[in-house]
């Protein structure tokens, strides 16, 4: 069968952990619009993806890419070389967008990107990880809010495709006073019918445990030091959509500014953000397979977004058209969650929510 064609069965949940070979990752942590191209194309290893447009994400560095220059531009390094002449990048102020912050947008979409790239490749250095996580945090102390829009936004494109059953879309969460669900806990986290949420466990009904050390079983090990209270009640939010995500995030950030600081506080969206981000990718891999790349073409549209946020507060009608479309077009099959559960367990699964 031709690696691009829709399996005809479930994906094995444990074949679906692998990570799509991303080609455009160079030693720098550049991406190419060349290299995207190899991995856009609807190339699923999965029955239960519902993907409709293939190219997504050759779109989404296109739309970043006329964002920072102005224009449409042939140049396939476009991350890394300065801007065609009469484009822009953003910077100067933020001109390009009318903010004041200019100056660390171009290293913010950049630092974005490599962590997200390096989300997919296993390969990339632990110094380089370490290093774009400590960058991350510095850009986050001068401008929480674009941080969290982005983290928000691509939590919120991960969890929002999953099945409506998926019982990680059906949470009971709480941020301070931000509460969504029945039965909120009476502190930060979430909640399901099960118990607290964030336990290596909350992934079992989907990948069986195969060795006795969460750290050496492949299926699991992503899940295996758990989440914070904070990153799973942002993670539940998700469900809601990008904007509460994103408040629960901030109101995280506000509370945790006020006790400990602001630096502990920036470290707390990225730590937050980061891990909840890397669950929801990690569930929906179970179910896509591993040649899924919505997730990086989200991430890149959520660069824009994220700016453009921070610098107008809101976003346009037809963006936000745009990310309900997209949401619609990625969805997983709706029966996805019961048919895996199925297949994992030998037995049927719970009916799905009417």
């Amino acid at each position: 069968m031709d690696a691009r064609e829709p399996a005809t069965e479930p994906v094995d949940p444990l074949v679906s952990l692998a990570v799509p070979n991303v080609d455009g990752y160079l030693a720098t942590g550049s991406f190419t619009k060349s290299s995207c191209a190899a991995v856009s194309p609807c190339n699923h290893g999965g029955s239960m993806c519902g993907r409709a447009a293939p190219g997504e994400l050759t779109r989404a560095v296109d739309r970043l890419e006329a964002a920072t220059f102005g224009e449409e531009s042939d140049n396939e390094d476009w991350w890394s070389k300065p801007p065609a002449a009469g484009g822009q990048r953003m910077t100067d102020g933020g001109a390009a967008h009318g903010g004041a912050d200019g100056p660390t947008r171009a290293g913010f979409s950049d630092c974005a990107a490599r962590w997200a790239v390096q989300q997919c490749e296993p390969l990339v250095p632990g110094a380089a990880r370490l290093a774009t996580e400590a960058r991350f945090v510095e850009l986050t102390q001068e401008s929480p809010g674009r941080t969290a829009s982005w983290f928000g936004g691509v939590l919120a494109d991960q969890i929002g495709t999953l099945p409506p059953d998926d019982p990680w879309r059906n949470l009971s969460a709480r941020v301070g006073d931000l509460t969504r669900g029945a039965a909120p806990p009476a502190g930060d986290g979430a909640v399901s019918p099960a118990g607290p949420f964030g336990a290596m466990a909350d992934g079992v009904d989907l990948v069986p445990t195969t060795f006795p050390s969460p750290m050496t079983d492949v299926g699991l090990a992503a899940l295996s030091d758990g989440l914070s209270p904070i990153a799973a009640a942002v993670l539940a939010f998700a469900t809601d959509g990008w904007s509460e995500c994103n408040a629960a995030l901030t109101a995280a950030h506000a509370r945790i500014t006020q006790s400990d600081g602001q630096v502990t506080s920036a470290a707390c969206i990225v730590a937050s953000g980061g891990d909840a981000v890397r669950w929801a990718l990690w569930r929906r891999r179970v179910y896509s397979g591993p040649a899924d790349d919505w997730f990086l073409a989200s991430a890149f549209s959520w660069l824009w977004r994220a700016e453009y946020l921070a610098a107008e507060g809101t976003l346009p009608a037809d963006e936000l058209a745009d990310i309900d479309g997209a949401l619609q077009d990625e969805a997983i099959d709706p029966t996805a969650y019961r048919v895996t559960v199925e297949a994992v367990s030998g037995k049927a699964g719970p009916e799905p929510h009417a």
